[in-house]
């Protein structure tokens, strides 16, 4: 495809401005030609689609004004890019794109600063076997390394530096090959987190503490020294790290366990009433360009963008009203539904999270089968039920199953108190 098409005027009536205009969907305004013109002829932007390093790799090679100037490649250890200046004596700096791109920092390139002879070579857009990057916890914002001061029950101390870290494998590799403590990381039970486990036997305090940069308070093994209130336990858990798996570039047909997400309109009402109508069409492929529609179709008073804990789309509504932010499906487009946006906003709130994860609240006195009912009520692709094993001790149990088979649709389940 083209980077941009050029539509001349074929009419003789030179007075008349050239007009462009949708009659439905959003074609012309998604090709960029979408307006009024004095001009004979009008330049639509780029319409590229980028879906893989390989093309990122010729998008840099052959970007115009490029001219063999820079030379992109996949780096020797095949995790990243490798960025390097072409001609003698030339210094090249990457910046960020247009306002609010993040396309330079999440190919791990931004403010890359480089010359002849000395290739740049990225951070880890992939993180290898069993792993996953850093910089994708915490619903995407990352995790910030440095170094972390880890004192066990004995009383043994050790200070780490994760400035070299990427994944979580590499955390979980420094903490276990340093025999200072007798701390050894893990993957938590749950498969969400870490968990740092004091093995050294003492029965003092332990603690753990970030000493440059948050690292332990990002992975929720933060542990400060307190005599007066020490850690209860040797076995830290982190909980969840909130993998990141809903992002602007996450392809619609993905979504819903693979079913993806069906074409039709929904419509948002805001808090003053308003109604503002958003059309999902064949032309949409991504949850980026799901998010650009919305924006695009509502005022500054409702922004829509990846939610902060990566799993969804958040819609917020600062219009100032007193009714209640809906976003519903017109004629039972299911488009809304799909995206996990359908519904009303809860009393003193002011957005609608799409989330993907669901989350079940078990009360005090609920049996069983009241949790099994409401995890089958949830409708996440997952199914209770209780099995009888017959036997005199605990002879009833729950058993959760996943209703897509696959390992990439494998159940992945927390426990939350409080």
């Amino acid at each position: 495809i083209p980077p941009s098409a050029t539509l001349p005027r074929t009419s003789g009536d030179a007075a008349s401005d050239l007009k462009i205009e949708d009659v439905s969907g959003f074609t012309a305004a998604d090709l960029g030609i979408a307006g009024e013109f004095e001009a004979d002829s009008v330049t639509g932007k780029n319409v590229y689609r980028i879906s893989t390093i390989g093309d990122v790799i010729n998008l840099i090679n052959f970007a115009q004004g490029n001219n063999s100037l820079v030379e992109a490649s996949v780096s020797s250890d095949g995790n990243g890019l490798t960025i390097r200046a072409l001609e003698p004596g030339d210094s090249v700096t990457v910046t960020a794109g247009d306002s609010g791109s993040t396309t330079a920092r999440d190919l791990g390139l931004l403010n890359a600063a480089f010359s002849d002879g000395a290739p740049f070579v990225s951070t880890d857009l992939i993180a290898g076997l069993n792993t996953v990057l850093l910089r994708s916890l915490n619903g995407g914002k990352g995790v910030e390394v440095g170094s972390v001061t880890l004192t066990d029950r004995a009383g043994a101390t050790t200070t780490i530096d994760f400035g070299g870290a990427q994944t979580l494998g590499d955390v979980i590799d420094l903490i276990n090959a340093n025999s200072a403590t007798g701390f050894v990381a893990s993957v938590n039970q749950a498969g969400n987190g870490i968990a740092l486990a004091d093995e050294s036997g003492g029965t003092g305090s332990l603690s753990v503490v970030d000493v440059v940069g948050p690292l332990a308070a990002d992975l929720g093994i933060e542990v400060p020294a307190d005599p007066a209130n020490p850690f209860v336990g040797n076995v830290i858990n982190g909980g969840n790290a909130q993998l990141q798996y809903v992002a602007e570039q996450s392809l619609l047909s993905k979504l819903n366990n693979g079913q993806g997400v069906r074409t039709g309109q929904f419509r948002i009402i805001d808090s003053t009433g308003a109604t503002f109508a958003v059309t999902v069409d064949t032309n949409l492929k991504t949850v980026g360009e799901v998010i650009d529609r919305i924006n695009g179709a509502t005022p500054d008073t409702i922004v829509a963008r990846i939610n902060d804990t990566g799993d969804g789309i958040l819609v917020t509504d600062t219009s100032g009203g007193v009714k209640n932010l809906t976003i519903e499906d017109v004629q039972g487009s299911g488009v809304s539904a799909d995206l996990q946006l359908a519904g009303s906003v809860s009393a003193g709130q002011d957005f609608i999270d799409g989330t993907f994860e669901f989350r079940i609240e078990i009360d005090g006195d609920d049996t069983l089968k009241d949790i099994a009912a409401k995890i089958n009520e949830a409708g996440g692709g997952f199914s209770a039920s209780i099995l009888n094993h017959g036997g005199t001790i605990k002879p009833v149990s729950l058993s959760l199953s996943s209703n897509v088979s696959g390992n990439r649709f494998r159940l992945l389940h927390a426990v939350e108190t409080g």
